[in-house]
């Protein structure tokens, strides 16, 4: 039988798996939500079972798989496989993931940093390619980041390129990473919905309807032409757009690519975004660099 790939795109709200032929073709994904999956005895379990559904459904058998590729929302030891911890999914600490998959599943696999593999999608693939220096933001849970700088992803001993744990303010709220004031803790979806809550407070709009508020909820609302909901997201291009300003300095960046699910809001955020880039970067770096959204979609990345 033909050999296949596995992927898996482990995020702080939901986990995406697909099946690739060997010729680098989706075949087929699905995912499941991660909110009950904060330790290890019970993601592996989940995982296992989820693993083996899938091959039921595609009638393929676990020696049919040739590699497992996983992206870990967090920061790691790639070469001795180790997740020192995930900022935004708790009971991670110091754990040699690797070495509990490969016992646990029986599949050889190759680890990365989510932020850091979505960039190496986009610019092998997607809207980074062609271009030497260029940063892809991941928009969720929190702010994840990969960087290709002269013509290659930047990598370290560690995970690279955490921009989303950059501190902005001397004080501020706490971050999951352990710091305070990270831009995180500006533009993370709860913090999207905090903000949003206290603009729908002020505007004495109902939120009856709404059990769990969440960054999609917001975005409807915005189609709809509620006022707060669109002052939230220039908000969060105006935050973006700052942070990014100070990184176009930096790097002299020319592309910033933007995926994950609250890039879903893009049309709300992006023309703020990119003016407060041109006020606030350097005459002309803040001119010349293009935003654009993922080419990839949610599929960044599994790819």
């Amino acid at each position: 039988m033909e050999k296949i790939y596995l992927s898996i795109d482990w995020g702080g709200t939901n986990l995406k798996l697909a099946v690739f032929d060997l010729k680098g073709n989706i075949v087929f994904k699905s995912k499941l939500s991660t909110l009950d999956l904060f330790t290890p005895d019970k993601f592996f379990p989940v995982l296992k079972s989820f693993i083996n559904n899938t091959l039921v459904k595609l009638d393929k058998k676990k020696s049919d798989i040739k590699r497992v590729g996983i992206g870990i929302p967090g920061i790691l030891n790639v070469d001795q496989g180790i997740i020192y911890y995930l900022p935004n999914i708790k009971g991670w600490r110091n754990f040699p993931f690797k070495k509990r998959f490969e016992q646990e599943l029986g599949f050889l696999i190759s680890m990365g940093n989510d932020a850091n593999l979505a960039a190496l999608a986009e610019f092998k693939k997607g809207e980074a390619k062609g271009y030497k220096n260029a940063i892809i933001f991941t928009l969720g849970t929190g702010l994840g980041s990969g960087l290709i700088l002269n013509g290659s992803l930047v990598r370290g001993k560690t995970s690279a390129v955490e921009a989303g744990h950059m501190p902005i303010t001397g004080k501020g709220k706490s971050c999951g990473c352990g710091s305070t004031g990270c831009i995180e803790t500006f533009i993370g979806s709860k913090f999207i919905v905090s903000r949003a809550k206290q603009y729908f407070k002020k505007a004495n709009f109902c939120l009856d309807s709404y059990n769990n508020l969440t960054p999609k909820d917001i975005y409807l609302l915005a189609t709809k032409g509620n006022k707060s909901a669109i002052k939230v997201w220039s908000d969060y291009g105006e935050y973006l757009g700052i942070f990014s300003a100070g990184l176009v300095n930096l790097l002299n960046l020319e592309v910033i690519v933007l995926t994950g699910a609250v890039a879903g809001a893009y049309r709300f955020f992006v023309k703020t975004m990119q003016e407060t880039i041109r006020q606030r970067a350097m005459y002309p770096l803040g001119n010349q660099v293009i935003i654009k959204k993922a080419k990839l979609g949610e599929d960044t990345g599994i790819i």
